[in-house]
C-alpha cells in the first residue's frame, strides 16, 4: 500500500505518544508516522514494538532532543533526505516535570522551558513550510496552565521568555517551588503558542493548516520517574480509585483520543481550539476553554517575539498557499 502523508509525534517511545502513535496507525492505513525522541535506542525498540502490535510496518524513529536547538534543525532537515510522503501532522508531545533539581538545556537554558515549549516552538516554526495543505498540528496542554484551575502544583507565572530561559533560582523561592512553577509555566506557554500560531497561519493566508491544543487530563506516565519512590508507590495504591476522578484518564484511552484529533474527518476545518478529556467513562475529547491569560494577544505576542530572539528562528512561509517542494 502507498502511504500518502506523514505524521510525527515528539516523545512517541512511551506513554501518551506511544499509545497515540498505535491508534493512528490502526485508524488511518495512509500514514507514515515518525516516532521522535532523545534516545535512539528507545525509539527503535518502539517502532518494532509498535510494528509488532498493529501488524504495519509504518513507523520510522528518528532522533530530537527538544533541549537542543541544533537537534531540532538537524531533525528538521533530515526529513527531506528520507523521502517521506507529505506532512501532515505534527503532535508536541513531548514534556518533562523535573522535581530533584534544575536542568539546563544545550543553550543553558532552563529545561522544562526549553524542552516543553522552546524546543517545540522552534520545531513547529522550521516545519510549517514542508507542510501539505490541510495539515494539522497539536500542542499537549495542561489544566495546570490555569491559575484558577485547583491542582497540587504552584500557579504559572508569564514573564518574558528571556526570564523564563533563566535557569537561576529567585532569592527567597525553594527549587520544588521553582520546579513545580517552571512546568506549570512552561504549558501556560504552549497553550498560548497554540492560540498564537492559529492567528498568524490565518494572517498568512494559510488558514487550511489547523492548530488546536490537548489536554489529556491527569495520568500514570513516565514523567511520575522524577518523584520519590515512595510518593510513587502510594500514587500506584490511590491510582485505581483517583482515576475515576473527572478530568483523570489513561495513555490509551487519552492517545485514542488524541489520534482522532490528528485524523478524523469531524476535526477537518477546527482551529483555534482546545480540547480535554473529562474522564475515562468519555471516550471523546471535547472543546474547552482555557485560562484568560492564554486568550491575551498581546502577552502572546510578546512572548512570540521573545521566542524568536531565544531559537533565532521567525514566522515565515514561502508561500501562502502551498508547501515547499
Amino acid at each position: 500500500m502507498t502511504l500518502s502523508k506523514t505524521v510525527i509525534i515528539t516523545g512517541g517511545n512511551a506513554g501518551l505518544g506511544y499509545a497515540c502513535a498505535k491508534h493512528i496507525a490502526l485508524l488511518e492505513p495512509n500514514c507514515q508516522i515518525v516516532i521522535a525522541g532523545r534516545s535512539q535506542e528507545r525509539i527503535a525498540s518502539a517502532a518494532h514494538q509498535l510494528s509488532r502490535e498493529t501488524g504495519r510496518d509504518v513507523f520510522i524513529p528518528l532522533q530530537l532532543d527538544l533541549g537542543s536547538l541544533d537537534s531540532v534543525q538537524e531533525f528538521a532537515g533530515s526529513l527531506f533526505t528520507l523521502n517521506l510522503p507529505p506532512l501532515y501532522g505534527l503532535i508536541c508531545n513531548a514534556g518533562v516535570q523535573y522535581t530533584k533539581g534544575i536542568e539546563v538545556s544545550s543553550e543553558g537554558y532552563e529545561a522544562t522551558f526549553a524542552i516543553n515549549y522552546l524546543g517545540h516552538f522552534a520545531l513547529t516554526l522550521s516545519l510549517l513550510d514542508q507542510m501539505m495543505p490541510s495539515a494539522r498540528i497539536i500542542f499537549l496542554s495542561s489544566i495546570s496552565h490555569d491559575d484558577k484551575a485547583t491542582t497540587p502544583l504552584p500557579k504559572p507565572v508569564l514573564r518574558s521568555a528571556e526570564a523564563l530561559a533563566s535557569p537561576n533560582l529567585p532569592e527567597g523561592v525553594t527549587i520544588a517551588g521553582f520546579l513545580g512553577r517552571a512546568y506549570t509555566t512552561s504549558k501556560l506557554c504552549i497553550q498560548m503558542l497554540s492560540y498564537e500560531l492559529d492567528r498568524k497561519l490565518k494572517a498568512a493566508g494559510r488558514s487550511d493548516i489547523t492548530v488546536n491544543s490537548f489536554d489529556p487530563g491527569g495520568m500514570l506516565t513516565g514523567m511520575t520517574g522524577e518523584w520519590s519512590l515512595s510518593k510513587q508507590r502510594v500514587m500506584k495504591i490511590l491510582w485505581p480509585i483517583l482515576r475515576l476522578a473527572p478530568g483523570t484518564s489513561t495513555p490509551e484511552d487519552s492517545g485514542r483520543a488524541l489520534a482522532e484529533l490528528m485524523i478524523s474527518n469531524r476535526y477537518t476545518g477546527v482551529s483555534g481550539k482546545n480540547f480535554s478529556m473529562p474522564g475515562t467513562y468519555r471516550r471523546r475529547a471535547r472543546e474547552k476553554h482555557t485560562s484568560a491569560t492564554s486568550y491575551d494577544v498581546t502577552k502572546a505576542q510578546e512572548l512570540w517575539h521573545g521566542s524568536e530572539v531565544l531559537t533565532s528562528i521567525q514566522f515565515a512561509l514561502q508561500s501562502s498557499s502551498k508547501p515547499r517542494a
